[in-house]
Parts: structure tokens; sequence; C-alpha cells
């Protein structure tokens, strides 16, 4: 071999080991991101987890409340039935005294 060809060859190692150091930065940097986009994926997992928390309990929330309006409407349309009952015996009532009154 010559010299000249030993010196290409040299050469050509020299890039290879460089190219080498420059694929194992890659490397090290890509498992980098990977590790940091599993864990914001892990923190995205626990939000959500919280949040679905948060909706069961809105809704559980959402349904005491109106099933407390419910009751509180039936409660109303007794008492307007209740109310309607006396309004209507009151003026009978009015009625027989003003006959009684015109007598």
């Amino acid at each position: 071999m010559t010299e000249q060809q030993m010196e290409r060859f040299e050469g050509m190692l020299t890039q290879l080991v460089t190219m080498v150091g420059h694929i194992r930065e890659d490397m090290n940097n890509i498992k980098e991101d990977m590790s940091n986009m599993k864990e914001e994926m892990n923190n995205l997992k626990e939000d959500m987890k919280n949040m679905k928390e948060e909706i069961v309990g809105i809704k559980i929330t959402q349904e005491r409340q109106h099933q407390e309006v419910l009751e509180k409407i039936d409660a109303l349309k007794v008492d307007q039935d209740l109310a309607w009952a006396k309004i209507a015996q009151n003026e009978r009532d009015i009625m027989r005294i003003k006959q009684r009154i015109n007598l």
C-alpha cells in the first residue's frame, strides 16, 4: 500500500469515526427527546384522568341539583293546587254571603 493510499485510508477512517460520533450524539439526543415525550405523555394521561374524575363529580352534582329542582317544582305544584282549592272555596263562601245579604 502506498503512502498516498494510507493517507486516503486514514482520512476516510477519520471521517467514519467522526460520522459515528455524530450519529451517537444524535441518538442520545433522540433518546432524551423520547424520554421527555414519554414524561409529557404520562403527565397528559394524569391530567386526563383528573379531568374525567372532575367530570364525574360535576355530573353527580348536576344530577343531584336537577333532582332538587324537580322536587321543588312538585312542591310548588302541590302548593298551587292547594291555593286554587282555597280560592275556589273562598269564592263560594263570598257568593253565599252576598246572597244572604241580598235577601
